[in-house]
Order: C-alpha cells, then structure tokens, then sequence
C-alpha cells in the first residue's frame, strides 16, 4: 500500500505533460532552462538544455525561430506563440480506426457493411 501511494504522489507531482510524454509546457521549460532567473532564455540558456545538448547547430536554428522579435532572448509569449496549446487527445471515436466516415463506413475494414449506430 505505502509503495502505491508513493507511486500516486509521485505522478501528481509531475505536470500532466511530463507523465504523459507530452512536450513541456512552456512555463515549465522557462522555469527549468532560465537559470540567470530574468524571464527570458538567452542562446546560451537555451543551448544548455537536454534536448539541445543532443543537437546544437539544431538548437540555434530553433532559437532563432522561437526569437520572434529577434531580440536575442525567448520569452514565455514568444513560445507559447510558437507552441500553442493543443486540444485534449482523445482516442478514437466510435468508429474505431476509420472514424464514422472511415473505409467501409462507421470505421470498419473496406468492404464490410456499415454498423449501425448505437442507441
């Protein structure tokens, strides 16, 4: 019992995106890239990033299209600009693979017969 709950603690100490692998959300990344703490990540904050690290001349192309005013530094409208937030995932609809309109209609394989609706 007191394992399962240290697992639940855990998950609900991390932000959604980070348990579900989603990006970061663009608070968090300034929070944890901008280490002089002015609100803004200069190239080398940035660069200093684990994703960066893995790719720096990536990196800098990225900065530079994050930089919308190209003032030298992101701020957190500039990537929330860049990233907006995206709607909730949501699994697939009724129709399985296809959706309602899919191959075969209602989502079946091609050539099946179309199903009738739930009531």
């Amino acid at each position: 019992m007191a394992g399962a709950l240290a697992v639940a603690e855990d998950s609900v100490a991390k932000p959604l995106c980070e348990r579900a692998g989603a990006p970061p959300r663009s608070e968090d990344m300034m929070m944890k890239l901008d280490t002089n703490g002015d609100k803004m990540l200069s190239l080398e904050e940035f660069k200093a990033g684990p994703r960066a690290q893995k790719d720096p001349a990536k990196a800098a192309e990225m900065f530079g299209r994050l930089d919308a005013d190209k003032n030298g530094s992101v701020t957190v409208a500039e990537l929330k600009a860049f990233h907006p937030p995206h709607p909730p995932h949501h699994h697939r609809g009724p129709g399985g693979k296809g959706g309602k309109g899919g191959p075969g209609g209602k989502g079946g394989p091609a050539g099946s017969p179309p199903v009738a609706p739930a009531a």
